[in-house]
């Protein structure tokens, strides 16, 4: 007799102890937790019969629970479904502007501070330069001109 499996109508204590040969901290888990399992059921059908419930009855609750899981399971499986439908139209949309040249991805617009002068210098430079060069645009040099001329 080999390391057989439950379904050969061995009892979980030979399956254990054949497993412990492998992994002989592992046998007093195993054999617990399969005798609390049969313990647990033999309690359950206990209450039920005190309770009056008959065989029936629980076949049905247990299809209405395993009909709820379904549910649940089919539930998931839309959701996820149709967050990839809409992953694929807002992957089509950004083909069709970068085709027509308005470019894919946006790029969020960054503050003062991660633009690429303010890397190198700090902000009180930066306004500095601001007011130094203020009037010298290309707009007030046009009026200027324009002033000139006049």
């Amino acid at each position: 007799m080999g390391v057989g499996g439950a379904g050969q109508g061995q009892p979980a204590t030979l399956i254990s102890l054949s497993l412990s040969v492998y992994w002989p901290d592992a046998l007093p888990d195993i054999m617990w937790s399969s005798q609390n399992a049969l313990k647990k059921r033999k309690e359950e059908r206990k209450k039920e019969r005190k309770e009056g419930r008959k065989k029936e009855d629980r076949k049905k609750e247990r299809r209405k629970e395993k009909e709820e899981g379904r549910k649940k399971k089919g539930r998931k499986i839309k959701k996820e479904r149709e967050r990839k439908r809409g992953r694929k139209k807002w992957e089509e949309e950004r083909k069709k502007k970068k085709e027509e040249g308005r470019g894919g991805k946006k790029t969020k617009k960054k503050g003062w501070k991660e633009g690429r002068r303010w890397k190198r210098k700090g902000r009180k430079e930066i306004r500095k330069e601001e007011k130094e060069t203020e009037g010298k645009g290309r707009k007030e040099g046009r009026e200027r001109k324009k002033k000139e001329e006049e």
